[in-house]
C-alpha cells in the first residue's frame, strides 16, 4: 500500500466588506446546499442577529474538494480561525470598486488576514474595474497576474479558486479584474 493520499480536502476563506456578495460566491461554487451558523453569537453592531459563517463544498475532480468558509466580519473570521487554518489554501478577498470604500476595506482585509498568518491571497473584482488601476491603488507590483471572476457564476468562481491554488504554489498574491 502507498502513503500517497488519494484525494485532498482544501480549505479557503471567502472575505470581503459587507455587502460583497461573499455568500453569493460561496453558493455559486459550491455543490452543496450552503449553510449558515453564528460564530461564537458574534453581533454585528447596532443588530441583534450573530454573524454568521457560511460553508459551502467544491469538488473540483475526483481528488481534489475544497471547502470554503465565507465572512465579512473579521470577529467571525478570528472565530472560526483555529478550524479553518490547518489545511487552508489562502483567501479570496472580494471588492466591489463601484462602492466608495473599497480601498480601505480591501487593505483592511488583507492586513487581517496576514495578521491571522495568510499570505496567499487574491483579489477578486465584482464590478467592471481597470485591473491596472487596483494593482497601483493596492500598491501591489505591475507582475502581478490578473483574471476576470464573476462571483455569480460556478464557472468563474471555479477559475478563482483554482487560479488560489496556482498563486499559492507560486506568488503571494494576485489581483482579479471583472471584465464588463
Amino acid at each position: 500500500m502507498s502513503n500517497v493520499p488519494t484525494s485532498a480536502t482544501i480549505k479557503v476563506v471567502v472575505t470581503g466588506p459587507v455587502g460583497s456578495v461573499i455568500r453569493t460566491f460561496v453558493e455559486a461554487l459550491s455543490d452543496m446546499s450552503v449553510s449558515s451558523s453564528p460564530s461564537d453569537a458574534l453581533v454585528r453592531p447596532g443588530r441583534s442577529a450573530p454573524v454568521p459563517v457560511d460553508f459551502g463544498r467544491a469538488r473540483l475532480s475526483d481528488d481534489l474538494t475544497f471547502h470554503l468558509f465565507g465572512t465579512s466580519e473579521p470577529a467571525a473570521l478570528e472565530s472560526v480561525w483555529p478550524i479553518v487554518e490547518d489545511g487552508l489554501l489562502g483567501a479570496v478577498v472580494l471588492v466591489d470598486t463601484v462602492e466608495p470604500d473599497w480601498l480601505t476595506s480591501t487593505r483592511r482585509r488583507i492586513r487581517e488576514l496576514e495578521t491571522l498568518g495568510t499570505s496567499s491571497w487574491i483579489v477578486g473584482a465584482i464590478a467592471p474595474s481597470d485591473v491596472g488601476a487596483i494593482r497601483r491603488d493596492l500598491g501591489l507590483e505591475p507582475t502581478k497576474v490578473s483574471v476576470d471572476t464573476d462571483p455569480f457564476e460556478k464557472g468563474s468562481c471555479r477559475a478563482t479558486v483554482l487560479a488560489l491554488l496556482r498563486a499559492s504554489i507560486s506568488m503571494p498574491t494576485i489581483v482579479f479584474g471583472a471584465s464588463g
